[in-house]
């Protein structure tokens, strides 16, 4: 996962071919993040934009494969 800011987590795991990504903002401001296509968002039950904001501390689930 590539345009992940410096205060930006990400944790990977995997199940079965699906890699799920746990990205948390760790500032008090918003950031902007840029992971690329093919993400789908989990807690969104939708495709995820190439490109987004997470608010302070905030935080999303990713999923690539099935």
């Amino acid at each position: 996962m590539t345009g992940i800011p410096q205060n930006v987590e990400v944790t990977r795991r995997t199940r079965g071919a699906s890699e799920y990504y746990f990205v948390l903002n760790h500032e008090d401001q918003p950031v902007a993040v840029k992971p690329g296509a093919g993400y789908y968002d989990v807690l969104a039950d939708a495709p995820a934009p190439a490109s987004f904001t997470l608010e302070p501390f905030g935080y999303r689930v990713l999923r690539r494969g099935m």
